[in-house]
């Protein structure tokens, strides 16, 4: 698995081709040359690819928690194989001033929470917003077995109680027009670090940040174009394609100047975020539905809905993209010994 002969491969793909997987891989890349295109792809993918590997590694575990021994004295175990990369389930953040986002959502795409916060910060001061976002973490955000550890005998833990990653909007794409941008951008700090360190500190959890770009790349790359694609797993994907094809959506998209459906974006979310809710009624309780749909202020619930979906959908095109080309390129060395 080598980052160079990877990227060869990708640089023969067309530009379209090659821009494709990027956006699919939900990659943000400043470079849009084809080397940088390909060096930046070749090594998400054998990160993913090693990721993989690492969650599939066999490991041996007791086969009998009441009796580990057998006649002999030996102890009983059992290989068993670790599940895939892909969370089980996310929250994913946009913050705001005065607001903060949040959704919980499964791998298979399950809402399980989805709310808007008011924070009453009485000053943009670090004291002040960490003693508003400690509380917010510990009693919203942190599922009950990551604090208490995990459950013993049967006891089963609920869906609920499982985060496996955080995933916070990055403010830093913003322009310095103003203070108050400084003030979102300490505050996604402040929430970023206070994660991350009850991470270090043993919870089980990974913390990411997204770009916005990087969720808005993928929707209009999905929705603009039809996906030709073996992959017939990618949900996300799919729906988007049929989604393009409804006469408002292309209101947005087909024929518009890039930067006016830029200015739109928070209509462009909050439709597509409806769209989502009314053909996945399956995947989100009635009682979410109707806090969505009764919400005055949308658009911030659009986007951590829209960031966790697209998260998902990349994560999965990225493990499977990863095992194809980097199979094919240990194929490709044992073929040339």
């Amino acid at each position: 698995m080598n980052i160079t002969k990877l990227a060869e491969r990708f640089k023969k793909l067309s530009r379209i081709e090659l821009e494709n997987l990027v956006y699919r891989c939900g990659l943000t890349i400043a470079q849009r040359n084809k080397l940088c295109m390909s060096r930046h792809l070749s090594r998400h993918l054998i990160v993913t690819y090693l990721q993989e590997q690492l969650e599939h590694t066999v490991k041996l575990v007791n086969n009998n928690n009441n009796n580990n021994n057998d006649n002999n004295g030996n102890t009983n175990e059992n290989l068993k194989v670790v599940g895939s990369s892909l969370p089980r389930s996310i929250i994913s953040i946009d913050i705001g001033i005065k607001n903060l986002a949040y959704i919980h959502i499964t791998s298979d795409y399950k809402i399980l929470d989805w709310k808007k916060i008011t924070l009453e910060l009485k000053s943009f001061e670090p004291e002040d917003i960490i003693n508003q976002l400690i509380p917010l973490v510990n009693q919203t955000f942190l599922p009950k077995s990551n604090i208490s550890g995990e459950k013993s005998g049967d006891e089963k833990i609920s869906e609920r109680e499982i985060v496996d990653l955080f995933i916070i909007e990055r403010q830093i794409f913003r322009r310095f027009s103003s203070a108050l941008i400084t003030n979102v951008m300490t505050i996604e700090s402040m929430l970023f670090t206070i994660l991350t360190i009850l991470r270090d500190n043993g919870q089980q959890f990974e913390v990411k940040s997204s770009f916005p770009t990087t969720t808005y790349q993928y929707l209009n790359q999905m929705i603009k174009k039809e996906i030709n694609s073996e992959y017939s797993g990618d949900e996300i994907a799919n729906w988007l394609r049929d989604l393009g094809k409804k006469s408002e959506i292309k209101e947005y998209l087909l024929g518009q100047d890039e930067r006016k459906v830029r200015g739109r974006k928070k209509n462009f979310s909050k439709l597509i975020a409806q769209y989502w809710v009314k053909d996945h009624a399956n995947l989100c309780s009635k009682e979410l539905t109707n806090y969505f749909n009764n919400s005055k202020k949308k658009d911030d619930l659009a986007d951590c809905l829209l960031q966790g979906l697209v998260y998902l959908g990349c994560r999965r095109f990225s493990i499977h993209e990863a095992n194809k080309w980097i199979i094919d390129e240990n194929k490709l060395f044992d073929d040339n010994l």
